[in-house]
């Protein structure tokens, strides 16, 4: 398997929504020059993605915005069921 080096991996971040979530997510891109995706968002979670070096960034980040994540995965496939599963009451995954 070859590592995409250049490329880069992609994570998917689910946070969980807050007040002005889009204004926040474009400031930290703008400001700390973060390739930071939206990818969808349901009632109560938003997804989005980024490079792989820029994951341990972001998350300090939106801890100190004092934005709570729920959880990282490769896939946005995984990250569809994770949000899927938590928004039918099932607390798994």
């Amino acid at each position: 398997m070859v590592v995409k080096d250049r490329i880069g991996r992609r994570r998917y971040i689910i946070v969980y929504n807050v007040d002005d979530l889009g204004s926040i997510m474009r400031s930290i891109s703008k400001k700390f020059r973060i390739d930071i995706n939206f990818i969808f968002k349901t009632d109560h979670y938003s997804v989005f993605r980024i490079k792989h070096w820029d994951k341990e960034r972001l998350l300090s980040l939106l801890r100190d915005f004092n934005i709570p994540t729920l959880r990282v995965t490769g896939t946005v496939k995984k990250a569809k069921e994770i949000v899927k599963n938590r928004e039918s009451g099932n607390k798994g995954s």
